[in-house]
């Protein structure tokens, strides 16, 4: 049995409406003045419930409304001065990854001196930053995970890319997990998101860091989102689903959480293109999975067993690849060509690059390079030439290159997508079956996840190093 080590933080509460319990947290913590950040965007009903649960504790409250939604490096100035000036003792994350990960690393760098970038993982050789002030987190999308992760990531106006500020510190004291506040999010970041977090968690069991406690950990994550990712996306006042999903993306990154080549082209794909990056994970995650099946046979048929699926079927990295997808096209997720992306911008030279210069693929156990990136791209886009990988992957022959291309689907592993109104996932004989209303939902971000222009990453990513870290990435 692999050895490994556990770092499990931060604490966490979990239920409907225990968000209201922020402001006597805080004061349990001791804080006098708390410096509470969240999306600008959000609801003001959502804001005003946790703010007002702060003020009512007697609490001083700084209040910062973040309008960026890609980690600007702006952001975590503008909050480190904040915090600076009003001499806090207390931080709130509160909104997606990206506001999430803004405040976090401002609470690391109120003491230290800038610039920011000296900081980053490749660039920082020292000991963990170390935080003086409390920290709370409630995340309101359930796909990033941040709340969970020592990762910052941070769009860097400086070095052009989205890069890593890491610490134990950064995981947050207390997490409130609170599935009322995603009932808002609308079907398109449901579905993105939801698909963020079952990439995570097929990742980290397909990788060099996986374990036991890994496969314990992720397995049941992939259990809730399997079963109640789609559920979610079609009632989205189902708070049954919406609880499931929130711990799904919850587990997905505590179970000593790595990843492989997937979130790498994920985040290349995110940067060059500006796309949302649980909708990279979508054309990603199942052509990762199915790269790794060769070193990774074991995992996978745990992930088929937990999808519900026939984890004794020959072909069961496909079948679980081309369920993936088949669940992609469910929730019509667009693929790059309908997002406007050509395949040559999207195999070239600078998006593999890119794919290269990310950390994370060094996690893959099955041997990555620049060709294989470019192959696993192509896949990724619905268009890959097989022979240049000798086997390595092949074109999922079940998975249609585009949504309303279901139709002409032919995989006898793999049973096509049943258009039945009112349908909710399910798992039959080994095999999923979507249930899809013909009705096509217009496809729009959630009001808290806009895309900034100039933008020079993707909406949201967060990853540790490769080297030099312990404690997962996502």
């Amino acid at each position: 049995m692999k050895c490994f080590e556990t770092t499990i933080k931060p604490l966490l509460k979990f239920g409907d409406g225990v968000a209201k319990e922020t402001g006597k947290k805080f004061k349990e913590f001791g804080c006098k003045k708390v410096l509470a950040g969240y999306d600008a965007n959000l609801p003001e009903a959502i804001v005003s419930t946790v703010l007002d649960s702060i003020t009512a504790e007697g609490i001083e409250l700084i209040p910062y409304s973040c309008p960026y939604a890609d980690g600007q490096d702006t952001g975590v100035l503008e909050v480190r001065q904040l915090a600076i000036d009003n001499q806090v003792d207390g931080f709130l994350a509160m909104g997606g990854g990206s506001t999430m990960d803004i405040v976090k690393a401002a609470s690391l760098l109120v003491d230290k001196p800038l610039p920011i970038d000296q900081y980053f993982v490749g660039w920082y050789n020292g000991p963990d930053l170390p935080r003086k002030a409390h920290l709370i987190s409630i995340p309101t999308t359930s796909g990033t995970g941040a709340e969970a992760t020592r990762s910052c990531i941070i769009a860097s106006q400086t070095l052009g890319v989205k890069a890593t500020l890491s610490s134990q510190a950064a995981k947050a004291d207390f997490v409130f997990l609170d599935p009322q506040i995603t009932k808002s999010l609308p079907p398109y970041v449901t579905a993105t998101t939801g698909m963020d977090a079952i990439s995570h968690a097929c990742e980290a069991l397909c990788c060099v860091k996986s374990n036991i406690f890994t496969e314990m950990i992720c397995g049941k994550s992939l259990e809730l989102s399997w079963a109640n990712l789609y559920t979610a996306y079609k009632e989205p006042e189902n708070l049954e689903a919406r609880a499931n999903m929130s711990m799904a993306a919850y587990l997905g990154l505590t179970g000593e959480s790595y990843g492989n080549c997937g979130h790498s082209m994920a985040h290349a794909i995110g940067a060059r293109f500006h796309v949302p990056h649980g909708h990279c994970c979508a054309w990603t995650a199942p052509v990762a999975l199915y790269f790794t099946r060769k070193e990774c046979d074991y995992e996978i048929r745990l992930i088929a067993r937990c999808f519900g699926m026939d984890d004794k079927s020959e072909t069961v990295a496909a079948d679980v690849a081309n369920a993936m997808k088949k669940l992609v096209w469910s929730m019509n997720i667009a693929t790059p060509a309908e997002r406007g992306i050509s395949r040559e911008d999207f195999v070239s030279d600078e998006t593999v690059a890119k794919v290269m210069l990310d950390p994370i693929w060094h996690f893959c156990p099955t041997e990555f390079n620049e060709d294989t990136a470019r192959q696993l791209l192509g896949e990724g886009f619905g268009h890959a030439d097989d022979s240049g990988l000798a086997g390595g992957v092949i074109h999922l022959s079940g998975v249609a290159p585009e949504a309303h291309h279901a139709g002409k689907v032919h995989d006898a592993a793999v049973p096509l997508l049943h258009h039945l109104p009112g349908r909710r996932l399910h798992a039959e004989k080994g095999a999923l079956q979507v249930g899809a209303d013909d009705g096509v939902e217009v496809l729009r971000l959630h009001q808290h996840q806009k895309i900034v222009p100039g933008d020079p990453g993707v909406v949201h990513q967060n990853v540790d190093a490769a080297k030099g870290l312990e404690g997962g990435v996502h």
